[in-house]
């Protein structure tokens, strides 16, 4: 009045029962502040009846209790909402980092496309000697016309070595006597060798061939072992040392060629075979990486974190790990792959080799980090599903998908998320979306076929996890057979009552007994067990209606079911789809003989 104020016209009602029954119905909406005004207007109405004052009383009061109670939800819901906010934004600054990273760390991956194993280029210096030779032997080779050359910058050993590994001639008198001619050629030409090739004494010329093996100079090293052959003083105890060194230096320097030949000419099959026939002792580090590289060309991704993983595990560890050294590329590449896979583990594996060599690697460290920040995501996720809070869980799992997707892509985070797809299964079975459930448990229990030699326990909890959201679903001989692979991998008493529970339930559900008509003739065996009428979704009160609406709604739910699991729409699987068709088929047919309804036997 002071103000000068109208209330709304629609506020103001003619009668306390008008009040009174609007009040009703806002409580039934959900508008207590509404209900409760109303019921104060009507109580301060003049000339109310008395009898009238207990029902508002207590339709007020209620209002006010579930106004209480609805601004506590919303105060929780808004806390939730600002604390999900702050931890969207956390994972979305460690997304952005980490991808940064991972960028940089890709590339190097990807450079490795371009690495040179060996020069398996022509030569194009100048022929300063040339020698026509026709090759005998058997096969192809056998009177092969040939020339062995000399070329500026070469001598006659090198020149001999080379020569003699491409043809497979191994016999050390060949070899000698190749020499002796291209030597007796270049004196004709008047040419003289570089100065580092001039003869030395043979323990020299042995020194320089075994450090250039350990290098991987294979044909360097050759060179230096048909150096100590002509060298002056050579004693037998030498020759038989020399021949099985040049021998064996020659079968590497043939395969390495070979598979840099097919490396660098991008046939990558043919690269990792013959990599293959190679002994451990001849592959340089480059050489490793470059094969896990020609696994990941052909798409075999587990192939190629097995490369690197046996490289990094005999790798020389010692020294300090230099960002550009072929181990730290192999350890942060191999990371990469296997989040690919989903092997989040094997990732901090990959990077845990790095540091326990190499605590300081600044590089590895700070990427370990955020790869256990990560993990501690994880961590709480799994903390959330412990305390049944499924609906967080949910959200939880989204912020780290999201994560994922920004790191490697959609792409490959959907195959990244092993982990979460337990969690989800988890989650979504307790909530009863069994559909969605058995789907992500499926989803990661295949994607744990390509984790490299997978954790048992992991596998036996993936299928732990299948067997409870199918055991909900009433799935029972899919939750045994998922507890039988459980109780291979991990041998616990746990397991095995969950086994045991599981073999009865299946029992129960598969039992089966002669049915007869109204006129007690055998129609058939029924399961007796099975809550028929819950699979076909039938009303609560179906027993309550007679005959002829009770089989049109079996007929209605019949096909409402037919619809629901057709094997091409249903997530968690055809199988699981077909099965529940046929529960709902035998469903159908025992209901329409117990209700004797028109098409059921009778």
């Amino acid at each position: 009045q002071d103000v000068d104020y109208t209330p709304p016209a629609d506020l103001k009602l003619r009668t306390g029962g008008a009040y009174r029954k609007r009040a009703e119905a806002s409580v039934k909406e959900g508008k207590y502040v509404e209900a409760a005004a109303d019921c104060v207007r009507a109580l301060l109405r003049p000339g109310l009846d008395p009898t009238a004052q207990d029902p508002l009383l207590k339709i007020m009061t209620d209002a006010m209790l579930k106004l209480g109670r609805q601004r506590a939800r919303e105060a929780k819901e808004a806390q939730e909402d600002e604390k999900y906010a702050e931890q969207k934004a956390e994972a979305q600054q460690l997304a952005k980092a980490w991808k940064e990273v991972l960028a940089v760390d890709e590339a190097a991956w990807a450079a490795v496309d371009s690495w040179v194993i060996a020069n398996v280029s022509n030569k194009t210096g100048e022929v300063v000697a040339a020698i026509p030779l026709t090759l005998s032997g058997k096969g192809e080779a056998d009177g092969q016309a040939v020339r062995v050359e000399v070329r500026a910058g070469e001598d006659a050993h090198g020149a001999t070595f080379e020569f003699c590994a491409a043809h497979n001639i191994r016999g050390m008198d060949q070899v000698t006597q190749l020499t002796q001619m291209l030597d007796a050629k270049l004196d004709e030409k008047d040419y003289d060798a570089p100065a580092h090739m001039q003869l030395k004494t043979p323990n020299e010329h042995m020194k320089r061939a075994q450090a250039l093996e350990e290098a991987h100079d294979y044909a360097a090293a050759g060179a230096e072992y048909v150096r100590a052959f002509k060298a002056p003083g050579l004693t037998p105890t030498q020759k038989q040392e020399l021949t099985q060194r040049l021998t064996s230096v020659m079968g590497a320097y043939s395969a390495v060629k070979t598979y840099a030949t097919a490396w660098q000419g991008g046939k990558y099959a043919e690269a990792v075979t013959a990599a293959g026939s190679l002994p451990a002792q001849f592959r340089s580090d480059r050489l490793h990486l470059t094969v896990a590289r020609a696994h990941f060309h052909q798409g075999k991704i587990k192939e190629s974190l097995s490369s690197i993983t046996n490289y990094l595990t005999n790798v020389d560890k010692l020294g300090d790990w230099a960002d550009e050294e072929p181990r730290v590329i192999a350890a942060t590449s191999g990371a990469i792959l296997a989040m690919r896979l989903g092997d989040i583990d094997k990732a901090k594996k990959m990077y845990q080799i790095v540091l326990r060599a190499d605590p300081e690697q600044k590089k590895v460290k700070g990427r370990y980090q955020m790869l256990k920040t990560f993990v501690r995501m994880l961590s709480d996720i799994e903390e959330l599903l412990n305390k049944s809070k499924n609906h967080d869980t949910i959200k939880a799992v989204d912020r780290a998908n999201l994560v994922l997707e920004e790191v490697l892509g959609k792409e490959a985070a959907a195959t990244a998320g092993t982990r979460l797809l337990l969690f989800q299964c988890k989650a979504w079975s307790a909530m009863k979306f069994h559909d969605d459930a058995i789907e992500a448990c499926n989803l990661a229990i295949e994607q744990l076929q390509n984790h490299e030699n997978p954790d048992k326990k992991r596998v036996a909890e993936a299928y732990i996890w299948r067997a409870e959201a199918n055991s909900r679903d009433e799935s029972w001989d899919d939750a045994v057979a998922d507890l039988e692979v459980a109780v291979s991998k991990v041998n616990s008493q746990e397991v095995h009552a969950k086994l045991r529970e599981a073999k009865h339930q299946q029992s129960q559900w598969n039992k089966s007994e002669v049915q007869h008509n109204r006129r007690r003739e055998e129609v058939g065996h029924f399961y007796v067990h099975r809550p028929h009428k819950r699979i076909l979704d039938l009303p609560d009160n179906i027993d309550e209606l007679d005959r002829e609406q009770k089989c049109k709604w079996l007929k209605k739910h019949y096909h409402k079911m037919s619809l629901r699991w057709h094997p091409d729409k249903v997530k968690g699987g055809k199988k699981r789809a077909e099965r529940k068709i046929r529960e709902a088929s035998e469903a159908k047919e025992l209901l329409q003989m117990q209700w004797e309804c028109r098409g059921g036997r009778r």
